[in-house]
C-alpha cells in the first residue's frame, strides 16, 4: 500500500470520524444517560404501577374513578364512572377513555420490550388528544369531557371491523361525538369526530378549531441515549414537503399550510395523526421527557377551520407500528420519509443509494427467510463483488507505485535539498512512466458511498431488533460481554466484541498492505493506529453494523490476496513502465495551455525589465 492509498485510507477514516463527531451527544444528554442506572428500577416500578391501574379502572369504586365534567355545556352519563375499551387486531391493541374518548395506550403485537415485557408505546397518563371548541362564553376542552360509551366489537375479524362510539351532550339535543374503528390486518384506527346541533353555540368570531396531541414515549429499548437520539416529531404538508425537529436536539416549530399527518417517532415505532381535514397552521414541539422512564414528550397543535354548519365531521386516522421502510411505503402517504435514510453530513449519497439498492437487496434476500446474520454476510459478499473492479485497480496503482519506489527514493535524495525540484522531477517520472499517483486513493473514495449508506441504514433497521447472532442478543444495539460498572471517557462503560473484532481485522489488513506495498514511516504507523482510534466511537453502535464492517475487512484481505496471488505480475509491470519510460511524452492540452501561459509570462517580464533598464 503505497503512500497515496494510505492518503485514501485516512481520508474515509477521518470522514467517518467527522460524521461520528457530528452524532455525538451533548453533555446535557450524557447527563441523563449516567442517570438512567439510578433510576432504572423507578421507571419499572412506575409502568408496572400504571399497568395495574389500567386493569383495574373497569372494578374500581365509581367514587375513586369519576372526574368532573370541563363544561357544564356536555356531559355524558354522569352516573357512570370513567371507563376503558379496548379495541385490537392482529398487529396492534389501542385502549380508549369515556374520559376524553382519545386513546391512553397502544400496544404494538408481535414486539417486545429490550426485557422482553408487552410493547406498550404509551400508557396512561402520558398521551392526550383534544380539541378546543369557542362554544357558548367558554372554550370547552373536548380531552376533558366525560362521555357516553356505545361499544361493538372489540376484537376485529374478517367479516366484523372493531369500533366504540364516545358522544357528549349538549344543550337542546347537541352532542360532540368521537368514533373509533380497526379493521384486521391494518395499523391504522379510523376516527372521525362530529359536532352535531352547535352551531347556535359556536362563537362567530372565532370560527376555528384547534387540536392538541401530546404524545410521551415509553422507554423500550436496551440504549435510552440513542432511543432518545432518533426521537422527534415530523410533519408533512398535502404539497409533499416533510419537515419536523432534528432528532438529536428539542425545541419548537411553526409551520403554516395544509398538512396531512403528523408523526409521533421513536427508535423503531411511531404514531402517526393522519388527517383529511383542512388546516391552516401547525405548531410542533419535542422535549426531553422530565424523568428517564420516558423518551420524550412530543406535542401539535393544528389550526383547524371551523365550520358553523348544523353537523360537521372532521376525518383523522391513527397510524402505530414499526418504522419498516417497506411497510411505511405501502401506505401510500410518504410516511417513510420518518425513517432519516440520509440525514447528516452524507445524506446526499446515503439516501439513494438506501432506498434504490439497499433497502432493495436487503428486502429480496429476507424473502428467502434467511438468519440476519447470514443475510447481512451474504450482502457483504455481494458488495466486495461489486466494488472489485475498483479494489484492483487501487491494488494495481500500489503495484505500480512500489515498482517505482527505488527511483523515487534516489530522486528524493538527489534533490533532497530542494523539494520544490523534488516534486517536480517525482511527477516529471509519474508522466513518463504512465503512472496516476492518485490511482490508490481515488477508488478507495469512490467507495465511500457505501460505507455512508450502510453507516446509516443498519442503526434504522427495526428487522435487525432483537435479532441474536452468537453472543450478540440484540443486532441492533450494540453487544456487550463485559459491562465494566464504570465509563471509560470516549469508549463507554462495556466490551463491544465485535467492534474488537472489526479493529483487529482492520489493523491486520493495514500490517498485509503495508508488507506488499513496502510502505515505512509515518504512513506506516498512522495506518495501525486509525482503527485503534475508531474503537471508541464504534465501541456503541450497533452489533450489525461493526459485524457487517468485520466481514468486509475479512473479504477485503481475501480480494487482495487474490489480486496478489493471480491477478498482479510485478515484472511485467517493471516491463510496461521501463516501455513506457522509452516513449516520447505526449503532452496533454491542459499541459500545452500551462507551458504556454508560462512562456507568456516569461516574455512580459522580459519586457519589463528592458523598459526598466533603458530608464
Amino acid at each position: 500500500m503505497d503512500r497515496n492509498t494510505v492518503i485514501g485510507f485516512l481520508l474515509i477514516t477521518l470522514l467517518i470520524i467527522a460524521y461520528t463527531l457530528y452524532n455525538i451527544p451533548s453533555a446535557e444528554e450524557l447527563e441523563r444517560q449516567q442517570r438512567i442506572a439510578d433510576s432504572i428500577a423507578a421507571a419499572q416500578a412506575t409502568e408496572k404501577k400504571l399497568l395495574e391501574q389500567q386493569k383495574q379502572a373497569t372494578t374500581a369504586p365509581a367514587a375513586q374513578q369519576r372526574k368532573p365534567a370541563a363544561s357544564f355545556l356536555f356531559s355524558g352519563d354522569t352516573m357512570q364512572p370513567p371507563r376503558l375499551v379496548t379495541l385490537e387486531n392482529e398487529l396492534l391493541r389501542m385502549q380508549l377513555s369515556s374520559q376524553g374518548a382519545y386513546p391512553v395506550s397502544v400496544e404494538i403485537k408481535n414486539y417486545k420490550t429490550y426485557d422482553q415485557r408487552p410493547l406498550l408505546l404509551f400508557t396512561a397518563p402520558n398521551s392526550q388528544l383534544s380539541f378546543t371548541l369557542p362554544a357558548g362564553n367558554q372554550n370547552v376542552q373536548t380531552g376533558d369531557l366525560l362521555y357516553d360509551i356505545q361499544a361493538g366489537p372489540q376484537t376485529a375479524t374478517a367479516t366484523d371491523s372493531a369500533w366504540v362510539r364516545f358522544r357528549a351532550y349538549g344543550p337542546s339535543g347537541s352532542y360532540i361525538e368521537h368514533r373509533y374503528s380497526l379493521a384486521s390486518g391494518s395499523s391504522q384506527v379510523q376516527y372521525r369526530m362530529t359536532l352535531s346541533g352547535l352551531d347556535s353555540l359556536i362563537r362567530t368570531p372565532s370560527p376555528y378549531l384547534q387540536l392538541n396531541w401530546m404524545v410521551r414515549f415509553n422507554h423500550t429499548e436496551k440504549d435510552l441515549l440513542t432511543e432518545r437520539n432518533n426521537s422527534t416529531i415530523y410533519l408533512r404538508t398535502r404539497e409533499g414537503d416533510v419537515d419536523g425537529i432534528s432528532e438529536r436536539s428539542t425545541g419548537e416549530k411553526q409551520m403554516p399550510g395544509k398538512f396531512q399527518w403528523v408523526s409521533a417517532k421513536t427508535h423503531f415505532f411511531n404514531v402517526t395523526l393522519i388527517t383529511d381535514a383542512p388546516s391552516d397552521e401547525a405548531t410542533i414541539s419535542s422535549n426531553f421527557a422530565e424523568t428517564d422512564t420516558f423518551v420524550k414528550d412530543l406535542r401539535a397543535e393544528l389550526i383547524l377551520p371551523l365550520d358553523p354548519a348544523p353537523e360537521v365531521h372532521y376525518d383523522f386516522s391513527f397510524y402505530a407500528g414499526p418504522n419498516n421502510y417497506q411497510a411505511l411505503k405501502r401506505t401510500g402517504l410518504g410516511l417513510e420519509r420518518i425513517i432519516p435514510l440520509g440525514a447528516g453530513l452524507f445524506g446526499a449519497i446515503s439516501l439513494p443509494l438506501n432506498k434504490f439498492f439497499i433497502i432493495p437487496l436487503f428486502n429480496w434476500l429476507d424473502n428467502y427467510h434467511l438468519h440476519y446474520g447470514v443475510i447481512i454476510l451474504i450482502m457483504t459478499l455481494i458488495l466486495r463483488i461489486l466494488l472489485f473492479p475498483l479494489t484492483y485497480r487501487s491494488f494495481v496503482s500500489a503495484a505500480k507505485m512500489k515498482v517505482l519506489k527505488p527511483e523515487i527514493d534516489e530522486l528524493r535524495e538527489k534533490y533532497k535539498d530542494d523539494q520544490t525540484r523534488f516534486g517536480q522531477e517525482q511527477m516529471n517520472l509519474f508522466r513518463r512512466a504512465g503512472v496516476n499517483p492518485f490511482g490508490g486513493c481515488i477508488p478507495l473514495l469512490l467507495q465511500l458511498p457505501i460505507l455512508a449508506a450502510m453507516y446509516t441504514f443498519f442503526p434504522l433497521s427495526v428487522e435487525l431488533r432483537q435479532q441474536k447472532l452468537w453472543w450478540a442478543d440484540d443486532l441492533s444495539t450494540y453487544d456487550s460481554i463485559l459491562d465494566l460498572g464504570f465509563s471509560i471517557p470516549f469508549y463507554g462503560s462495556h466490551v463491544s466484541l465485535f467492534t474488537i473484532i472489526m479493529t483487529i481485522t482492520s489493523v491486520a489488513f493495514a500490517v498485509y498492505n503495508n508488507q506488499l506495498a513496502g510502505v515505512q514511516g509515518p504512513m506506516k504507523w498512522m495506518a495501525y493506529l486509525m482503527p485503534i482510534m475508531l474503537l471508541g466511537f464504534f465501541n456503541s453502535l450497533p452489533a450489525g453494523l461493526t459485524y457487517y464492517y468485520s466481514l468486509s475487512n475479512i473479504f477485503a484481505f481475501g480480494q487482495q490476496f487474490v489480486i496478489k496471488t493471480w491477478f498482479i505480475d510485478e515484472e511485467a509491470i517493471h516491463r510496461k513502465i521501463q516501455e513506457n519510460k522509452k516513449r516520447p511524452l505526449k503532452k496533454s492540452r491542459w499541459q500545452e495551455r500551462l507551458e504556454h501561459l508560462q512562456k507568456q509570462q516569461q516574455q512580459r517580464m522580459k519586457q519589463k525589465q528592458k523598459q526598466r533598464s533603458r530608464k
